[in-house]
């Protein structure tokens, strides 16, 4: 028993009492309990315990020691240590009579335990509260369709008041999809790959209105490798879905003006170059007829000198009946018309080399 009662981790401290449980003298304790109190036993045997170990005094564990001795009922009590108003650590006391009058307090430090156990409930805390106001819906899923996790924000999405009444409503996640084979599909993606990103579907809202739902999402699995759940997040892209669409729209109007616009300026390239055809071309060629008469007829009744204008006159006609071609040609060339645009093609090719 003094191997057991030296070698046990936990704090034991043996006390007896000369004056019928008024005051209590440390009789013994063993090696956990000098680790504890992180003092020596031979500094304690034989104290008075209020003396030995000042900080139990206001911590009500006297009274406890009191209390089993005069009734010999055992007690649990749990305490908090305090230092300038701080709390510094907690120790859990167990305390019971001996039939020699004796009293065991059987005691454990958890101070690192609470310290843990606070930092665990800090974080879990954190994690709950952002799990509660993040704007993004995340969930837990069974392969089989029931929503194990929903937050608030992704209850909301889909027009619920709380997550537990999104889990107990929708008992089939498939009956969500507008097209039911994007379940399908979403399922053989994550059980292929173990994971989908971007994952995007047409999905009913509670009052039965359609919203854009984008995915992303994780298998998690035991250890040997079966699915147990997906977990992953939703946005609710309906508006980005709607611009998309919006824009699309415009983009096919826009499209088509642009085509409309291009049609218009072709026939109006076409009439223009008509026109150019039937009014002026056919005038030139009409000044040059008469001038080429006149030419002949006062050839012999003019000097050199009209004889010379005249014939500057011939050619500057002809360089403007020619300049007018070249308009004519850029503007909608005759050829595309009558023979088409591989052969306008290989006629612009031959003018643009000549030109150049």
């Amino acid at each position: 028993y003094r191997e057991l009662f030296e070698n046990m981790k936990i704090g034991i401290l043996i006390d007896e009492t000369y004056d019928s449980g008024k005051t209590f003298i440390i009789k013994d304790i063993n090696r956990g309990a000098e680790n504890i109190e992180k003092i020596a036993r031979d500094t304690l045997i034989g104290k008075n315990v209020e003396l030995a170990l000042p900080e139990i005094k206001n911590s009500g564990l006297i009274d406890v020691l009191k209390r089993v001795y005069k009734t010999a009922n055992p007690e649990y009590y749990h305490i908090g240590f305090y230092k300038d108003d701080n709390l510094t650590g907690w120790r859990d006391y167990y305390v019971y009579k001996l039939s020699t009058e004796e009293i065991v307090t059987v005691y454990t430090d958890e101070t690192e335990r609470k310290q843990i156990e606070e930092k665990l409930l800090k974080s879990e805390e954190r994690y709950r509260n952002i799990f509660e106001s993040i704007i993004e819906g995340i969930f837990q899923t069974t392969p089989k369709g029931r929503f194990i996790l929903v937050n608030p924000a992704l209850a909301h999405m889909y027009g619920y008041d709380t997550p537990e009444e999104m889990i107990n409503t929708v008992e089939d996640i498939q009956r969500l999809y507008v097209n039911p084979e994007d379940r399908v599909r979403f399922k053989r993606l994550i059980e292929t790959y173990g994971f989908v990103k971007g994952f995007e579907s047409s999905q009913y809202h509670k009052n039965g209105s359609q919203i854009w739902i984008s995915i992303n999402a994780h298998a998690v699995k035991d250890k040997e490798g079966n699915i147990v759940c997906y977990e992953g997040t939703a946005e609710n892209i309906t508006l980005r879905k709607k611009a998309e669409k919006e824009l699309l729209e415009q983009q096919e109007e826009l499209r088509s003006l642009s085509k409309r616009l291009v049609d218009i300026e072709e026939a109006e390239r076409k009439r223009f170059s008509q026109e150019l055809h039937d009014t002026v071309g056919q005038n030139l060629t009409a000044i040059s007829i008469n001038l080429n008469i006149i030419n002949a007829k006062i050839h012999d009744m003019v000097s050199d000198d009209i004889k010379t204008r005249l014939k500057d006159s011939l050619v500057l006609l002809e360089q403007t009946a020619e300049k007018i071609r070249n308009i004519m040609s850029d503007l909608r060339p005759s050829v595309l018309d009558d023979y088409g645009l591989l052969a306008a093609l290989k006629w612009y090719g031959r003018i643009f080399t000549s030109r150049t």
